[in-house]
This record gives C-alpha cells, structure tokens and sequence, in this order.
C-alpha cells in the first residue's frame, strides 16, 4: 500500500504535467512565436518525461524503489525488470515527443493527406490572437512538475506513508474503534514493517532506466538511419490501426490504461503477498 501511493501520486501529476506543458504550442503557428513560453514548456515537459522513466529524485523513482525493495526481500526479482521495463518505454516514448517537437531533433515525419488536412483545419482556441502566452498556461505545468519531483527530497515521506498504511490495514484497530470507540495508538501490522529509505540500488536503478529511455527516444528519433530497417521503411496499416484501436492519442486513452496498470500492479502485488 505505501509503496504503491508514490506511484498513484506522481504519475498522474506528471502525465498531467507533460500534456498541459504542450498547451503554449497551441495556436503558435498563427501568431508571434513566445519564445520564452516554448523555452518554459520544453523544460517542463522534457522533465516530466525524465518522472515518467523513474529519474531520482521524482515521486515515480520513490515508489519504484519501495516495491523494488520489497520484491527482493519476498524473493520476486521478476518485478524490478518489469518496472523497469516500463519506465523504459514510458519514458522513452515522451522524450522521444519532447525531442521532436520541442527540440528539433530527428528525421522529419512523414506526412499524409489526412494529416495535411487536419493541419489545415486547425483554429486557434481564443477570439483574438494574443502575443504572449498567459501564464495559466506555464504556471500549472511547472507547478505540476514541481510536486513529484519534491516528493523525493522528503526525508520522512516514506516512514509517514508506511505509519499510514499500517493503520489502514489494521482490521482490529478498526473494529475496536467502530464498535467501542477505542483508538488504537500503535496498530499491528498484518506483516512485518520493511525498511522505507531509500538505498543505492534504487538510484542505480532509477538511474539505469532513465538512460534506457534516453536511448530508446534517440533510436527512436533517428530509427529511419539505422540499417537494420533500411532506408524508406514505413510501419503498415496493419501494424497500425490495431495499436491505435487500444491507444488512439485521446487524453481519455492516457487516463484509462494509467489506472488499469495501477489496478492491475495493485492486484498482482496482493495476491503474491495475500
């Protein structure tokens, strides 16, 4: 429980944090580029997708280190490379966008007729064209970016959370307050309280992954250039269109497989321990 409520907490503020940071693009095409408001939002969203591939000291690496830890002490080391894994691929893909689009790194897309047309039809969102980004537009972003990344310099975070997630699994201590009215000052654990700092194998592994996502996004960025695929390689529609039918792009799409992997890392991990 406590190890997974860094990750409940931080991956939503940074997935929330790497789409608003995009909100100063909008429009931009159309109105004097805000240099200063694009500089902002590439930072921001180049270190929300550094979160999101577990960089110490964001909330994400703090959370993956607890069940990390735990994995190895109930002899699942299974579970540190599919954590790994994922932060890879998480962040991988993120910086790969933060690259392109903030940075001007990569070959340039190819381009169809569909997506000349939606470009076309772009509008911009506000009445009248504005020269400077609002700073609703930067603040929030930043701000979100701000709060994992501080979750990871507080020291007493993780006993707290622990202390926390004792007294919620404490079924007598519930029951004796319900029905007597009692308050239980020290509740037992239902299992045996696990170390809750943070260790060098976790900065070495949230070190390792962020690394991974940095070459998965340079591969990814330059992947027409590498010989194995050959020049002029395109993914098909069959490749495609079944990907795009589990996660279109939507905002909706993002949320839902954040929870059903949160769900499911949940279910899992109270099952092996149960």
């Amino acid at each position: 429980m406590d190890q997974l409520l860094a990750l409940v907490v931080a991956v939503p503020l940074l997935a929330a944090a790497a789409i608003s940071a995009a909100g100063p693009l909008l429009g931009q095409a159309r109105r004097v580029l805000d240099v200063v408001a694009i500089g902002v939002a590439g930072v921001v969203f180049t270190l929300a997708a550094l979160g999101l591939a577990d960089l110490p000291p964001f909330g994400t690496f703090l959370g993956q280190g607890y069940i990390d830890d735990s994995a190895w002490v109930h002899g699942l080391s299974w579970v540190t490379a599919v954590f790994i894994i994922c932060a890879i691929l998480t962040g991988g893909a993120v910086l790969r966008v933060a690259g392109g689009v903030f940075y001007g790194l990569g070959d340039a897309p190819s381009e169809t007729a569909e997506m000349a047309k939606m470009a076309a039809e772009e509008t911009s969102e506000t009445d009248s064209d504005k020269q400077r980004t609002p700073l609703t537009m930067i603040v929030p972003p930043a701000v979100l970016v701000a709060c994992p990344a501080a979750l990871g310099l507080v020291t007493r975070l993780g006993p707290a959370v622990q202390a926390a997630a004792i007294r919620f699994e404490g079924q007598a201590g519930y029951n004796a307050t319900v029905l007597v009215g009692a308050r239980i000052a020290h509740p037992v654990a239902s299992a045996a309280a696990e170390p809750a700092g943070i260790t060098i194998s976790d900065v070495l592994t949230g070190a390792g992954s962020t690394i991974g996502a940095l070459i998965l996004a340079f591969l990814a960025l330059y992947w027409r250039r590498l010989p194995l695929l050959g020049r002029g390689f395109e993914p098909g529609a069959g490749l495609t269109a079944p990907l795009q039918r589990f996660q279109s792009g939507v905002v909706n799409d993002y949320v839902t497989w954040i929870v059903l992997g949160l769900a499911g890392i949940g279910g899992v991990l109270a099952l092996i321990i149960r």
